[in-house]
């Protein structure tokens, strides 16, 4: 049975936006993920607007609460857009940038 929270995409559980967001990483289309959530396709651009604000604060910060501070988003939905970072584009986040300079570097 499905719970208010996830229904209605409040509360602390995985949100409407973050089932998007995986979905546009995974290459699917804006307008299929609209229609496969029964979203508005422009409910699905703002949220690939504010995902990709927190993929590009990745690459000057890897403090969540400093990134939720810069993109005015809650802490929760900024950890889970990191977490979509994290596993669909590592190369672009600091803290893998400082790996890949620390390596080339003698």
């Amino acid at each position: 049975m499905p719970y208010r929270g996830s229904v209605h995409d409040i509360g602390p559980t995985l949100t409407h936006k973050v089932q998007a967001i995986e979905r546009i990483l995974a290459g699917e289309p804006l307008s299929e993920v609209a229609s496969a959530l029964n979203h508005s396709l422009g409910d699905i651009e703002r949220y690939y607007k504010t995902y990709n604000q927190v993929e590009m604060a990745t690459t000057i910060c890897d403090d969540i609460s400093n990134i939720a501070a810069m993109t005015a988003m809650s802490s929760a939905l900024v950890e889970q857009y990191y977490h979509l970072v994290e596993k669909y584009a590592p190369q672009k986040m600091l803290k893998n940038q400082n790996r890949s300079q620390t390596n080339t570097n003698p």
